[in-house]
Order: C-alpha cells, then structure tokens, then sequence
C-alpha cells in the first residue's frame, strides 16, 4: 500500500487549488451570462483552463488495495468522499459497509456489515457529506438513512415513508435529502410512444417530514399500447447532483443543466453549443457485438447465438445522449462525463464547471479510473486493475 502523507496531502490542495478553480481572464471570458426572466444564464463557448484539456497522473500518490484481505480488500466501490485534512471515506458495496483511512492511507475505522439491523445495510445506495464533519449513508431497499459522525462513534438512523420507488440522489443545505425516482418499465398509465416520463422531486428534512418542490423529465420510454415501457438503446436518462444550496438535473438531449435551489426554483442554467450526434448503423452492430463478446465471455458461444436475435431486434433510438453521468465534488465543481455509447466501458473525459456554473474544462482520466471526488488539484478515484479488482487510488491533476 503506498502512503502519502497528511502534509503532502494539504499541499496538493492549496498549493495548486487557484490552477484548478481559476476564473477566467478579465480580457475576453470564454463564456457570457446574462439573465432570463430572474434565471441566469451561463452559456461557455470554450474552457478557462490554459489548453482547455488537464490529464491526471497516471502515477497515483496513494493507492490502497494492495492487500487480499482486510479492510484494504475491496470488491464494489460506489461512493467516495475526499476530506479536506487527506482523509478518504468509502461505500464498499459488496461488503455493504463504510471505510474509513487517513491521508496516508491507513484503515481508520469500519461502520455497517449486511442486513436490515440497527447499523446495518442491506441495498447501501448513496454516501454524503452532511452537517459539519458528519456522513450520511442511504439504503435503498430498506428506504432507510443512517447519520453517523466522523469517527464513526455514533449514529441514528430512520426511513422515509414516501410511497413508491423513490431514491436520495444527494444531500443539500439544511440537512436536507433530495428524492427522485426512476419509475418502472410497466407504465399502462401512459400514453403509448416515445416520450420523457416525469418524476417528482422531493426535498426531506432531518426529521423525515418531505414535500414535493418539482417535477422533471428523467427517462425517455417507448410506451406500448400494452403498458410495457422499455428505454432503447442508447438509453437516454437524466443525470442528477447535489450541492450545498440545490441540485443540478439535466437530460442529454441537449446540452443544457438546469440548477435548482433546494425550493425547487429554477435559479441558472448552463449551456455549451454541442449538437447531438446521430446513432449510425455502425454503432449498433458495434454496440450488439459489445454484448455478444460479454455473454460469451461468461456463458459461452452458445448463449451468445441465443442472445443475438434478441439484440438484433431490439429498439434503437435515433441519438446518442450528450452525456451519461454526473457529480459534484468537494470544492463544488460540477462534473460531467461524455457518453461511451455504444462501448461499454467507463468514461474517460469529464467536462467540468465551476460553482459559478461556467466551464472550466475537460479532464482527460488514465483507462479503467473512475472518479469519485475531488478537492484542489487531488483526485480520489476507483481503478480496476487487469481482473477488474477494484483499488481506491488518489491522482494529481497535471496543470497544462
């Protein structure tokens, strides 16, 4: 296990924080706002970053992983959060528990194993900074929430009884949860055709009390007469983040992200002038030898000529989407990963915005890392390794 150590850590973070954040040059900004109707408008024509493009080392200053057993053994890592003294807290899935290591890479403390008891999880879904130094941590199947300090000393825990198949997607000011849900593939309720289903958004306090402060566009379905709603290919789903003061929800059909305060109010959108891309023939009989490969791999050749007929007259949507995931990190920067479609494989380039909601630019990621936090110029991430073992690895990013 490498080690990096905690006074290493705060220099890569203030020493470089002005390179990653810096505003854009008083001369000729890349971007122009402007207001409509009491919403701003941030619309960026290129990056601020000098070269518009920054690449992370590929040489990690802290990897843990190392090790085949223990707390330093991972199988899923989901969420990670990068505190601001080096710190590293994780979701390890697999195990349905939360880690905890200092900066230089040491296992501090363990919270959770799997079931549905007091300080246990069973569909662990979601890990949030929440008031002051404290974490909070969503279980999906037990639409339970558990708060617990820093240390991992204390905790409480309660569920939310809203009906129906909602998820916290993030925490914002005030302690308050952010709910959406992604509906089923069963919609007799809806009109047949192609069309964006809607969901509620729902803000919840500490308490549990909640109340629906909207309601957004988050799938795009081919509704059958019969109620059957399957997403074609490429799927096409909105992406959603928290921040302090609200949460960002955009859907890839155009390049448009919406930010909305935790009342639900529209307060700013971001634009850049990307035009969609159409899905060409080539694409889909990339993306159906993709699944055939991956089916064969792990069932055999004859399961892939089984599967083949069904790829082959599977619904195709017209468009790829303009983007696929989307993450608020530490210093409040907005990332936003480009589509892979019709691979498979994690995306590499990340464009990302400032909290003021103007493009500072893309990040380019090593293959196989997939990030899960930042803060100034250190980057906390998941690389799998060449049997696709996962390990938690914290990068710098390279100024141009």
């Amino acid at each position: 296990m490498g080690k990096l150590q905690a006074w290493a850590f705060v220099a890569v973070i203030s020493a470089s924080t002005p390179a990653c954040s810096a505003g854009p040059s008083a001369d000729a900004p890349p971007y122009a706002v402007s207001d409509s109707a009491g919403v701003q408008i941030v619309a960026s024509k290129s990056s601020t970053w000098l070269g518009g493009t920054r690449r992370v080392d590929p040489d990690p200053l802290l990897q843990i992983g190392q090790e085949r057993e223990g707390p330093y053994q991972f199988s899923f890592i989901a969420f990670g959060i990068l505190k601001d003294d080096g710190r590293i807290v994780i979701a390890e899935i697999a195990a349905q528990e939360l880690r905890s290591f200092d900066a230089s890479g040491q296992h501090v403390a363990t919270f959770g194993r799997s079931g549905r008891g007091p300080g246990e999880f069973e569909g662990l879904a979601g890990l949030y900074s929440y008031r002051g130094d404290s974490l909070a941590a969503y279980d999906a199947r037990l639409n339970r929430i558990t708060v617990l300090d820093g240390a991992f000393s204390s905790y409480r825990s309660f569920a939310h009884q809203i009906t129906g198949n909602y998820g916290v997607f993030g925490v914002a000011q005030d302690s308050v949860f952010l709910l959406f849900s992604p509906g089923g593939s069963y919609r007799p309720d809806l009109q047949p055709g192609l069309q964006w289903v809607i969901t509620d958004i729902i803000a919840m306090g500490p308490d549990g009390e909640y109340h629906v402060v909207g309601q957004l566009p988050d799938r795009q379905r081919r509704v059958a007469p019969d109620g059957n709603a399957p997403m074609p290919q490429p799927l096409q789903y909105a992406v959603q983040a928290a921040s302090p003061d609200g949460f960002y929800w955009a859907t890839p059909d155009r390049y448009v992200i919406a930010f909305y305060g935790v009342d639900g109010i529209l307060r700013r959108m971001l634009r850049r002038p990307i035009g969609r891309r159409a899905v060409e023939p080539g694409m889909i009989q990339q993306y159906i030898q993709i699944q055939l490969d991956r089916i064969q791999r792990s069932q055999g050749e004859d399961a892939a000529a089984r599967f083949r007929q069904r790829y082959e007259e599977e619904q195709y949507g017209e468009w790829l989407p303009l983007f696929s995931q989307a993450l608020v990190d530490s210093d409040q920067r907005l990332w936003v990963a480009e589509t892979t479609w019709p691979d498979s494989s994690r995306p590499r380039r990340w464009s990302v915005f400032s909290p003021e909601g103007y493009l500072l630019g893309d990040v380019e990621l090593p293959e196989r890392l997939t990030p899960l936090d930042s803060r100034g110029d250190a980057l906390l991430a998941v690389w799998l390794d060449e049997v696709d073992v996962p390990h938690l690895q914290l990068h710098r990013l390279l100024s141009q």
